[in-house]
């Protein structure tokens, strides 16, 4: 079960965010600067790595539609929170922003994980059952077969 290797990430994410903020709001030593974002891009790598690992086994058909969807979705959250980020931080603080709300998001997103791991499969057997996978059904592309 891939999942499972997730758990440490899962706590690692969140507290990258809170050191970084702290550190950038109450300027303390510079190596908290340089070791909050190191532990939450290790984790969001670790996280987005493994998540996209789990959707190939579990999911088959259309993979380069799923990973085009996945890869999208990634950028569009990157860039809605980068857009107005410097904005928030001069209004608010970096505790605020980096370590409260940012913190918040990504924990909750992580916390996604624990869902799957129990209830992924009656997940999946519920939506392979709902109209959108009756309209993919049609578009999957068998081994061996031409388009």
């Amino acid at each position: 079960m891939r999942l499972g290797v997730l758990l440490p990430a899962i706590i690692i994410a969140p507290i990258g965010l809170i050191v970084y903020g702290i550190t950038a709001q109450n300027k303390l030593h510079w190596f908290g600067l340089f070791a909050g974002p190191a532990l939450t891009n290790f984790s969001s790598y670790f996280m987005f790595t493994f998540v996209l690992a789990y959707a190939i086994d579990s999911y088959e058909a259309n993979t380069s539609e799923m990973l085009i969807a996945m890869c999208i979705g990634k950028q569009i959250i990157s860039f809605a929170f980068g857009l107005y980020l410097l904005d928030w931080v001069v209004q608010s603080g970096y505790v605020v922003i980096i370590s409260g709300i940012f913190m918040a998001v990504t924990l909750v997103n992580n916390l996604a994980v624990i869902g799957f791991m129990f209830f992924g499969k009656r997940i999946r057997t519920f939506y392979a059952g709902t109209w959108l996978a009756k309209l993919h059904k049609r578009t999957i592309k068998q081994p061996g077969m031409t388009a």
